[in-house]
């Protein structure tokens, strides 16, 4: 079996990325998965609220998830959305793993395995 990382990053979208989140312990092998993600600084004061929302949504889920490891990344400024990813790859030193997936854009998942 091969256990392909998650990559997300994000900045203020709670409720997506609450499902997203949910829905991605709900697959099957979600306890063999590595979730990695990289919570962006809010680049004005209009993406505090949702912001602070995912920061504490993680603290929680960082002590109880199904994950193996879920790793939290947090920026002490603003890196913008593309830049954001990019270094959340380079820091997961995504090209020494075998495949990854990469959730730009927030979605939720179906119970579906996690295992390739």
């Amino acid at each position: 079996m091969i256990h392909a990382p998650v990559l997300i990053w994000t900045l203020n979208r709670y409720d997506h990325f609450k499902s997203c989140l949910e829905s991605l312990e709900k697959c099957s092998g979600a306890e063999y998965t590595d979730v990695f993600v990289a919570l962006d600084y809010p680049p004005n004061d209009n993406y505090i609220e949702g912001w602070k929302k995912i920061e504490e949504f993680l603290r929680t889920k960082e002590g109880n998830n199904r994950f193996k490891h879920l790793i939290v990344y947090r920026r002490e400024y603003n890196f913008g959305i593309a830049n954001n990813g990019r270094y959340l790859i380079e820091e997961v030193r995504i090209e020494d793993m075998i495949d990854g997936l990469y959730l730009k854009m927030i979605i939720s998942f179906l119970p579906i395995s996690l295992i390739i």
